[in-house]
């Protein structure tokens, strides 16, 4: 999984209204901008597809800007992430299928298993992290990621049927 810029900025830019959420009040993209150093334009372009994604609502006007459509405990990193164009488990696969539409190892293969496994875990943290763990402190999220850790550990890898003789080759 990588995380891209886009990603990673606007789960900040999330996270700077999730700070200002208790207020009740909108947050200027220039606001925005200079808390995380990021110019004005792209953080409007980032804003752009997390209202078109409705996680966050604009407002007009002089006293306008951005809130938050939901409470910061209802958004998870994984909302996230997907509005932002992210990966899920389920493309690994396709990604690396070379000039095929689909992988060719895709009736057996030994990898599959554990990549779908990681991504399958890593999916399972970020739904499980909202934007008000984040803003609650380090150590509290850091507690949370321990509990994840416990259930990690309990959990097994998949198994797939093994391949066929003839199967994509």
């Amino acid at each position: 999984m990588k995380i891209t810029a886009l990603e990673e900025y606007g789960l900040r830019c999330l996270v700077q209204l999730a700070r200002h959420h208790s207020e009740d009040r909108p947050v200027a993209i220039s606001e925005i901008a200079k808390a995380e150093g990021l110019s004005i334009q792209y953080v409007g372009k980032i804003m752009h597809e997390l209202r078109r994604a409705g996680l966050i609502n604009s407002l007009r006007g002089i006293h306008g800007g951005f809130v938050l459509a939901k409470a910061p405990q209802e958004i998870s990193i994984a909302d996230i992430f997907e509005t932002m164009g992210g990966e899920t488990p389920e493309h690994v696969c396709s990604k690396f299928s070379g000039n095929q539409t689909q992988c060719v190892h895709l009736g057996g293969c030994s990898i599959r298993s554990v990549w779908s496994f990681v991504m399958g875990q890593v999916s399972s943290v970020l739904k499980r992290i909202s934007l008000a763990d984040l803003i609650a402190s380090e150590s509290s999220c850091s507690s949370k990621l321990n509990e994840q850790h416990t259930q990690f550990e309990t959990n097994k890898l998949p198994v797939y049927p093994a391949a066929t003789e003839g199967a994509a080759k």
